[in-house]
């Protein structure tokens, strides 16, 4: 936690402006939460209590939008007492009071629903707002935007989780317009959300017709009506296009040598770039355009006998917390003179004679009786490994070049249209942004 910060915030009791912000329209005022609604911890039960009873608001629950889901919440065994205690009302706010994340925190949901009963967590708080003061869909964005988060996170102490009180939350003061303005702000931010929310929507239906269309695709390919029969793993025959041949990663590709430097290494700048397999993971999705990405450095002379990689190589993780994850893969795009190496428990593959096409190689690990084999390759316990010989061995069912080109331009069309989306949605969610910083402080004014 940030002392300084933390002193700032609680001069607030002394009248200083806690965000420093340019003052507030005339008419507004700061209103600590202590002093507008009422507070309550949630309920705390034993394992063996949950799975079934009466509906329930836990951690997940908060993190699933503006407003809580009850078609997505679980059960707990709450007897009468219980649920008359802690049982949720429209327009209260279920606030997190303890998460392994500094960014999770005091993060706020708003249940408006007439679902009863519902009943709310030990690690929530629930804020009910004095209704005559606050609305609470406006309420709800205050909590939500940078500087007031700030503030919260300010008031949070450490131990095994990093967790905020209803002492510090009371102190927390939030720029007060009259009820009128606030459901007026409340309605124009709900506008951009919904407007979020229908192109989530979107991106959610495409990325399932891409899941299909790579299904069918990718096994079954472009208006084959015949197929043979080739065997598979454990003696079990599969069907494949009768003109597509079945080739092996150790035929098809070279395999180069790699580093195994771990990211205490990498730097934010320098000569080298490196492929670390987190990122594989984490950062990047099938294809990595290093015009674009943000790749990691490393000294030179901790990497003097790796082959730098070139434009269309494919980099494989070797390693993965889970079998869905076995063989996740990038495509490397826009090399140009980039020094670039594959590095910590990473595959470096390069073409050995161009049977497979540079957009093609992106949907590899998505071939079902490709993913079949990794699986059944990768081995270990918490982590599973896949390694070089085996990767070898493993066939791909490929199909001729132009069939290839052509699975790959719908493919890289849907991915084209899903991008658009995720951007347009980036750039509500930036004027979202902006716009709350502005309304919640009187900034910008809205017609009442």
């Amino acid at each position: 936690m940030n002392d300084k910060l933390l002193t700032k915030f609680k001069e607030v009791e002394k009248g200083y402006n806690p965000y420093q912000l340019s003052s507030l329209p005339e008419e507004w005022s700061y209103l600590t939460l202590g002093k507008s609604g009422t507070f309550i911890n949630g309920l705390n039960k034993e394992k063996k209590d949950y799975g079934y009873g009466t509906l329930h608001v836990n951690i997940d629950n908060i993190f699933n939008g503006f407003f809580i889901n009850t078609n997505k919440l679980g059960r707990v065994n709450a007897n009468q007492n219980e649920i008359k205690r802690y049982c949720l009302q429209k327009g209260d706010i279920c606030i997190l009071r303890s998460s392994v994340r500094i960014q999770g925190v005091g993060y706020p949901a708003l249940f408006e629903s007439e679902v009863k009963p519902v009943v709310f967590s030990g690690f929530i708080i629930k804020f009910r707002p004095d209704f005559s003061v606050w609305d609470s869909r406006f309420l709800t964005y205050a909590l939500k935007s940078n500087f007031i988060r700030n503030n919260v996170i300010a008031w949070a102490t450490v131990s095994a989780n990093i967790n905020i009180n209803q002492e510090s939350l009371k102190k927390i003061p939030i720029p007060h317009p009259n009820l009128q303005e606030q459901k007026k702000i409340a309605t124009v931010l709900s506008n951009v959300d919904e407007v979020i929310q229908r192109t989530n929507q979107i991106i959610e239906q495409s990325q399932t017709l891409k899941k299909g269309l790579m299904q069918y695709l990718l096994n079954k390919g472009v208006g084959h009506t015949n197929f043979r029969k080739v065997k598979w793993l454990f003696g079990k025959y599969e069907k494949i296009p009768m003109d597509w041949e079945i080739k092996t990663f150790g035929e098809l590709f070279q395999f180069l040598r790699t580093g195994t430097n771990s990211r205490e290494d990498l730097t934010k700048s320098g000569e080298i770039q490196y492929i670390h397999y987190g990122d594989i993971h984490a950062k990047w999705n099938s294809i990595v355009d290093c015009d674009l990405e943000d790749i990691p450095w490393i000294a030179k002379s901790k990497v003097r006998q790796l082959p730098f990689l070139k434009e269309g190589d494919l980099i494989m993780a070797d390693a993965s917390e889970d079998y869905e994850g076995s063989g996740a893969s990038i495509v490397l795009k826009n090399v140009k003179s980039r020094s670039i190496v594959s590095g910590l428990h990473t595959i470096a593959l390069r073409d050995s004679n161009d049977d497979v096409f540079v957009d093609f190689k992106k949907y590899l690990n998505n071939i079902k009786l490709v993913k079949s084999q990794i699986i059944a390759y990768a081995v270990g316990i918490s982590v599973y490994g896949l390694s070089k010989n085996n990767l070898r061995k493993i066939r791909i069912p490929l199909p001729p070049m132009r069939e290839q080109k052509k699975i790959a331009s719908i493919l890289s069309n849907v991915d084209s249209q899903i991008e658009k989306y995720q951007n347009y949605k980036s750039s509500f969610e930036i004027i979202k942004n902006g716009l709350m910083q502005k309304l919640l402080t009187g900034k910008i004014r809205v017609r009442v």
